[in-house]
């Protein structure tokens, strides 16, 4: 009998906090391909979230668990003598070794790497390819490919060097150290837009393949907006682990106020996600000036963001143009969009710039700064119109869709083993 092909796919983080890497796991057990995942299960919220992902049956699954305070305490000061020789390392201009950088970097560092021997140890198959799905990852997959002979490879969902500003010097460098050991190493590596796929290539001299965050659409019929009374709500949307300041959201509660004024609607914001600590309470009062409804909704699985998105109007894909990561990302929430049938609002980012020419009416990317009138008319010509829905579930089946980007991720697996 031939030998079972296996892929591990592996993060600290949780399995349910990265759609990236569950599209992935489905797409290779469509295949035929057994898949193993090395993830967490170190923060209760995602851990709920787990609970429901049903892909977690067809794995072979590891998950860190939580550690106690004590373990988590020397592992702490571990990591700070780690940073310290690095940071020694970094001024004497030597090159660190690499598993200080590991450790230096994350705690969870080594135990991913141990999980992953752990599991090649324990199956009757060997992994033929672990690829990891996030910067903590990336040391563990690659020296376990030592000790084991498998392949790795790298995904790259935001540009983790870009992250931080220059205020964060030692941490931009050694996340560039890591990635410059262990990249040119790696099977193929994946990014999850151009710019960042660019900014890969230009500080490693490496291809990445670009390898969109895409959804496939649903069945779920997004609002009939050719039934909306003259003066009904118009529902907006918003989604992120995270709900917090700088996040985008005060642009649109600026642009608010005019907005109603000008189409004498009331609006209404969805936003999905984990507040941070009193975060809810400025997003009610900021809602409550801005002359517009909220409704606040807990971390759902993609399962259930799609259709909840598709029972809004419009959605907000609103970023930051600093640190440089986010002026060049493409995150989940157009994709989002885009499968739930819906138009929406970028903000006029660098990547928002470059993909908007090919999202035609189902997105408006905004002047900077927004001027209102302008959203408001675009709202009347493409949103209420229902032109921008019927848009955005065409260019999510013909262009923007995981059907799509899954051949090219799968290409590269094929290739890599």
């Amino acid at each position: 009998m031939s030998e079972q092909i296996t892929v591990s796919l592996v993060s600290s983080g949780h399995f349910s906090s990265n759609p990236r890497l569950v599209k992935e796991a489905r797409a290779l057990l469509g295949q035929g391909i057994a898949v193993r995942t090395v993830t967490s299960d170190q923060i209760p919220w995602f851990t709920e979230l787990d609970e429901k992902m049903t892909e977690l049956e067809a794995l072979q699954s590891t998950k860190l668990p939580r550690l106690s305070t004590p373990v988590r305490w020397y592992l702490r000061l571990r990591q700070k003598f780690y940073r310290g020789l690095v940071s020694l390392c970094f001024r004497a201009g030597v090159n660190p070794p690499g598993f200080s950088l590991a450790e230096a970097l994350n705690i969870d560092c080594r135990r991913l790497r141990k999980a992953l021997n752990r599991q090649n140890r324990d199956s009757p198959f060997q992994c033929q390819l672990a690829i990891a799905h996030n910067l903590a990852a990336l040391p563990a997959v690659a020296k376990s490919s030592q000790l084991t002979g498998h392949q790795y490879a790298f995904d790259a969902e935001d540009s983790h060097v870009d992250e931080l500003d220059l205020r964060f010097s030692f941490e931009r460098q050694l996340r560039q150290a890591i990635e410059e050991k262990y990249l040119p190493g790696a099977r193929y590596v994946s990014a999850a837009s151009p710019g960042i796929g660019q900014a890969l290539a230009s500080r490693y001299g490496i291809s990445p393949v670009v390898i969109l965050n895409a959804f496939d659409s649903t069945n779920v019929k997004s609002v009939d907006t050719s039934l909306m009374p003259a003066d009904s709500t118009l529902r907006f949307f918003w989604f992120s682990q995270t709900a917090g300041p700088d996040r985008g959201l005060d642009q649109f509660m600026a642009m608010a106020p005019k907005i109603i004024e000008i189409l004498n609607r009331p609006l209404m914001l969805t936003v999905v996600g984990r507040p941070v600590a009193g975060f809810d309470t400025v997003l009610t009062d900021q809602a409550k000036a801005a002359g517009l409804s909220l409704e606040l909704q807990p971390l759902m699985p993609p399962s259930e963001l799609i259709p909840l998105a598709a029972s809004h109007h419009c959605g907000l894909a609103l970023e930051h143009i600093t640190p440089v990561n986010k002026d060049i990302c493409l995150a989940n929430k157009i994709f989002t969009y885009l499968a739930a049938g819906i138009p929406m609002l970028l903000s006029a980012t660098t990547a928002h710039r470059n993909l908007a020419p090919e999202l035609g009416d189902s997105a408006l990317l905004l002047s900077s700064p927004a001027q209102p009138a302008e959203v408001a008319q675009w709202l009347k010509s493409a949103v209420i119109s229902g032109q921008g829905a019927s848009t955005a579930k065409a260019k999510c089946d013909e262009r923007f869709s995981w059907q799509r980007e899954s051949a090219k991720f799968l290409e590269q697996v094929y290739k890599a083993i």
